[in-house]
């Protein structure tokens, strides 16, 4: 099928994409690229990727922190960015398929949770992502280790449903090859430092209405969902961290599966190694 012969603005909509994204989605201040005292202290720009229907404004909100005509946020949900722009008009809402939206500027600080590893593209995607934001980026995706990046709504999708329960149309089970993302990312001007969070990822392979590719089940592959801050600036080494999100329920889990861990610990080897050849080829 070809994804953009459907009504993307729509396939984006719905009382089951409310329920899903807009209700059972929630932020905390962990998942942004700043604090919140941060973010009261200064007076700079926020630009949100995938904005749905505002589960980080209100989160926001709900904080104190109310951020007005700082506050951008795009989605290409015709109903998510309507109902945003009638609850908060004080921020700028542009709906659109991220990779033809044109904002004209960039951000301070970029927030992307969820959204590109359900659009075409996804490592072009955290390209302009990343090139978005002058301070910080924070990014959010499934990742995997051993094939490459996969990006084919014929093989790997989701299944949107109307109201009624009637398939209306498919949307993207991208899988990113995380060296490619490091990579891509490495590749940039002004990356000063990168941090990934990794958490083992296997709930979407469970989901009724997930098409997963044969290839994401192999024992050889690991699927992680990956928690990626870009920190932006002018230090001539960028620096790479890797860590478990969440470090006590990842060893137990690596003591029940040590290959599991044997390969996260190599994967993290890859990564680490990669700030060091880039350092080498810019000099």
């Amino acid at each position: 099928m070809d994804y953009f012969s459907q009504d993307l603005g729509q396939l984006w909509s719905g009382k089951r994409i409310r329920d899903s994204y807009g209700q059972g989605v929630h932020f905390s201040e962990g998942n942004l690229p700043f604090t919140v005292a941060e973010i009261t202290a200064n007076s700079k720009s926020v630009l949100e990727i995938g904005s749905s229907f505002g589960q980080c404004y209100r989160f926001l909100l709900s904080q104190g922190v109310n951020l007005a005509d700082r506050y951008t946020g795009t989605d290409i949900s015709e109903e998510g960015v309507q109902l945003c722009e009638e609850l908060y008009p004080q921020s700028t809402w542009v709906q659109g398929n991220f990779l033809d939206v044109s904002l004209g500027r960039t951000f301070d600080y970029v927030i992307e949770r969820n959204a590109i590893h359900h659009m075409p593209s996804p490592v072009q995607c955290v390209q302009k992502a990343v090139g978005l934001g002058d301070h910080a980026v924070m990014i959010y995706m499934r990742v995997r280790t051993r094939y490459e990046t996969l990006s084919d709504v014929n093989k790997g999708y989701f299944i949107s449903r109307s109201d009624d329960g009637q398939e209306k149309g498919r949307y993207f089970y991208n899988l990113v090859n995380i060296y490619e993302l490091v990579d891509t990312i490495l590749a940039m001007e002004r990356i000063e430092e990168i941090r990934i969070g990794l958490t083992p990822h296997d709930t979407a392979i469970t989901l009724p209405d997930a098409g997963v590719p044969p290839d994401a089940v192999a024992p050889e592959e690991e699927l992680y969902y990956c928690k990626c801050l870009v920190l932006k600036g002018d230090a001539p080494q960028t620096r790479i961290s890797v860590s478990p999100v969440h470090l006590k329920p990842f060893v137990l889990e690596g003591l029940k599966r040590p290959a599991s861990l044997t390969r996260y610990l190599s994967v993290r080897s890859k990564l680490l190694k990669r700030a060091r050849t880039a350092r080498r080829a810019s000099l």
